[in-house]
C-alpha cells in the first residue's frame, strides 16, 4: 500500500529583527539527515499517537537543501494535530514585539496553521496565531 502525505508543512522561521534570534537552532532546517527530525526541533508528544511524523525533506525546499515536512499516516484514527516546535528562552523577548515568519506549503486538500505561545511554570501564559486563516496553498507562501 502506498501512503501519501495527508499533510505536508514546510516551515522556515525568523523572529523579530534577527536573522536567527537568540536561542533558535536550525531555523532554516539545514542541520540533520534527510528523513530524520531536524536538529533542535521536536514533534509534540501528542502528535505521534495521532499518526504524525516529521522528517527533513529534499523535495523542492523553498531555499537551501532541506525543508521540514509533517506527514500524517492516512490510516491514523486518533484525533490530534501535527505540531513541529522548538522551545526558546523567553527572557530575551520580554517587552519586545515578536514576529513569526514562515514559508509554508501544504499537500492539496490539507491545511496548516502557525502560532507562537508562551509557557510559564504554572502553565500556558498566552498564545497567538492565525487559526481563522488556515494556510491551504500547495505553492510556497510566506
Amino acid at each position: 500500500m502506498i501512503r501519501r502525505p495527508a499533510l505536508a508543512v514546510v516551515v522556515m522561521i525568523t523572529v523579530a529583527l534577527a536573522a536567527q534570534p537568540a536561542g533558535l537552532r536550525n531555523g532554516g532546517f539545514e542541520e540533520g539527515e534527510s528523513g530524520g527530525v531536524p536538529a533542535g526541533w521536536e514533534l509534540a508528544e501528542a502528535s505521534a499517537p495521532a499518526g504524525y511524523r516529521v522528517a527533513l525533506s529534499t523535495d523542492a525546499p523553498k531555499s537551501g537543501a532541506h525543508a521540514a515536512m509533517l506527514v500524517r499516516d492516512r490510516e491514523a484514527k486518533a484525533p490530534g494535530s501535527g505540531i513541529l516546535r522548538q522551545k526558546l528562552d523567553g527572557v530575551p523577548f520580554r517587552n519586545r514585539r515578536v514576529t513569526l515568519r514562515a514559508s509554508v506549503r501544504v499537500a492539496q486538500g490539507s491545511r496548516a496553521f502557525l502560532w507562537v505561545g508562551a509557557d510559564r511554570a504554572c502553565g500556558l501564559a498566552g498564545a497567538t496565531g492565525a487559526s481563522d486563516m488556515p494556510i491551504t496553498s500547495s505553492s510556497w507562501a510566506e
